[in-house]
């Protein structure tokens, strides 16, 4: 993403998460389904609920396959849902697409 003009940072939990959210706002939103303490349905709708983040893209990667655990990210306002193994170039075109939506 660096490479390609984007700002990265990265978040060891939900509430440094939470600060970077509210202090520098992103374009679109990667979450990780595979991380501890919470589920990537969770995550998204945490944020759909946060203070100006109701329309930030949220990718959700490493997800489980079916349609059941896909429904559930949507249903929490995911707006991608990449399964795992996920492929690092449709990672990104998938970002890039939704940043320049």
């Amino acid at each position: 993403f660096e490479e390609l003009g984007f700002a990265v940072f990265g978040a060891a939990c939900i509430v440094d998460a939470a600060y970077r959210l509210r202090v520098s706002p992103p374009g679109v939103l990667l979450v990780n389904a595979e991380q501890e303490g919470c589920t990537a349905p969770d995550v998204c709708r945490w944020v759909r609920h946060a203070p100006g983040a109701a329309k930030l893209p949220i990718i959700v990667y490493d997800a489980e396959s079916g349609p059941a655990a896909e429904q559930a990210v949507q249903e929490a306002g995911g707006s991608v849902i990449l399964p795992a193994p996920v492929d690092t170039g449709l990672l990104v075109r998938a970002a890039v697409r939704l940043l320049n939506a």
